[in-house]
């Protein structure tokens, strides 16, 4: 298990899954829910406002259907879990005993956090000439799928689409996959990342550096850290190599 909770968005929400907070608690998923459940019926009831008189969701219920695990046994189970933003969080530590959910606050705090700060680092990032331009992001809050070239079939959970500098359009996606695991993919490929960096350095330099910058952008400190050991490792390699390698 990572450092912290994998963060995402929900109508613009940052937010965690209930089963990496059960994992992390040591708590059966179903007992996690049970609380869950009891907090969003009185969300329901009682609803927070935010600032701008809007109401503030804390929890997202979501479903995903598991082909895969020895549980399902060829047999597609759905699995029912929460989206929960930081407001959601804070609710959930509340309601547990003093030291779970004062070890979940924190972990929550740290989660959020870090997603803060890589947002910043991104936003701060100086813009290259002739970048591709971002044309938007569609965030699906009902049911699509991504269809893979070889068939695979993956829940869409966002599509934002590029326009390359001569005109050409793509996208990419992020996804969810039967483990409930967040993976990305342009047009009808997966973009999984160590395939990403050891491919790079078998192609021209200017394609190999366009490669490992997606995969930068998509993987790089995202709590997996030794796929951040090797793209340092490689980039500094490739950069010594060849100076056309470097930024």
């Amino acid at each position: 298990m990572g450092k912290t909770f994998r963060v995402t968005e929900v109508d613009g929400l940052p937010v965690v899954s209930s089963e990496e907070m059960a994992d992390f608690l040591g708590m059966e998923h179903e007992a996690l829910l049970r609380e869950i459940d009891a907090l969003a019926q009185r969300d329901e009831q009682a609803p927070r406002l935010r600032p701008n008189g809007r109401r503030e969701r804390c929890f997202f219920e979501d479903d995903y259907w598991d082909t895969d695990s020895a549980e399902a046994a060829g047999r597609p189970q759905r699995h029912r879990f929460y989206w929960v933003s930081e407001a959601g969080c804070a609710q959930i530590a509340e309601a547990l005993d003093a030291g779970k959910g004062a070890a979940l606050a924190a972990r929550c705090a740290e989660s959020f956090a870090d997603s803060r700060d890589w947002q910043q680092q991104v936003a701060e990032k100086p813009q290259k000439k002739e970048e591709m331009e971002c044309l938007g992001t569609t965030e699906f809050r009902e049911m699509a799928y991504w269809l893979g070239w070889d068939g695979s079939v993956y829940r869409k959970l966002s599509e934002t689409r590029y326009r390359k500098p001569d005109g050409e359009e793509y996208s990419t996606y992020r996804l969810l996959d039967g483990n409930q695991k967040i993976v990305y993919a342009m047009d009808d490929t997966l973009l999984e990342p160590y395939k990403m960096l050891a491919r790079a350095p078998s192609l021209e330099p200017d394609l190999g550096k366009a490669l490992l910058e997606q995969a930068e952008e998509l993987y790089y400190q995202k709590g997996d850290h030794a796929f951040d050991t090797i793209y340092d490792f490689m980039r500094d390699a490739l950069e010594d190599k060849d100076p056309r390698w470097a930024n």
